[in-house]
């Protein structure tokens, strides 16, 4: 398959959906997967009972205790604003809320906080670009939407990544031709965005993008585009008014 996820658990990695091998002629969209042990070297399938629809372009984290997996587009190719949530220890699957869920898109990013999900971005088409989003609370299975002050302009193609308080956007454009040397900061607890400074960022916008604990990595083209992005943060993580 190709276009498919995989996320790590902690002990195993989970790869799921995906499409077909283009060289059978055709493309279906898989709602299949596979946990991988490397401690064993073994696999084992993720259950299809409830498993969400095959699709591409979507995106999965690790939420703690199960896999969430949402948006992408389907087998006819319209985008998809549907879910699912596996558990690797039951081998179960559920369904993610639609309720107040963002707009179905495929090619969006996203951040697990530490107890929400935050998707952001993403298309609709090609020339159809997003520059909204959601979080999703899997505890109550209820979403909330991001703020669009001061938000970055819609874009896919785009990195992201969490410093453990800001999920941090960079690159990315209305295609892979056009791309945005600019990017965002947003705040879930507070719902609020701040742009990235643009001093010294590589001349094209792309992905993808890895937080090191101090600083987001971008390297867009090998040996020849790439930058490090420096977040210093308020020493008042918590904002109740204190350093300490």
């Amino acid at each position: 398959r190709s276009r498919h996820t995989a996320i790590w658990t902690g002990s195993r990695m989970i790869v799921w959906g995906g499409s077909a091998d283009p060289s059978l002629g055709f493309t279906p969209t898989l709602n299949s997967g596979g946990r991988y042990d490397p401690v064993t070297d073994t696999w084992e399938p993720t259950s299809l009972a409830d498993a969400p629809a095959g699709r591409i372009g979507h995106t999965a984290v690790w939420a703690e205790t199960e896999m969430v997996v949402w948006g992408g587009d389907g087998s006819s190719f319209i985008p998809l604003g549907s879910g699912g949530r596996y558990d690797p220890a039951a081998d179960s699957w559920r369904a993610v809320s639609m309720t107040g869920a963002p707009s179905p898109r495929r090619d969006h990013t996203v951040v697990w906080t530490g107890d929400q999900m935050v998707v952001w971005g993403g298309r609709i088409s090609l020339r159809s670009v997003l520059g909204t989003g959601g979080r999703y609370d899997p505890v109550v299975d209820t979403w909330s939407e991001t703020s669009l002050m001061g938000a970055p302009i819609p874009r896919w193609f785009h990195a992201s990544v969490w410093t453990g308080r800001h999920m941090l956007i960079w690159g990315g454009g209305i295609s892979g031709l056009q791309a945005y040397k600019t990017g965002g900061r947003y705040d879930p607890i507070a719902d609020t965005w701040t742009a990235t400074s643009t001093t010294g960022a590589p001349s094209l916008g792309g992905s993808p993008a890895v937080w090191t604990g101090d600083m987001m990595i971008t390297l867009i083209d090998p040996g020849v585009a790439g930058g490090r992005y420096f977040l210093v943060e308020s020493p008042d993580a918590d904002e109740d008014g204190f350093t300490v």
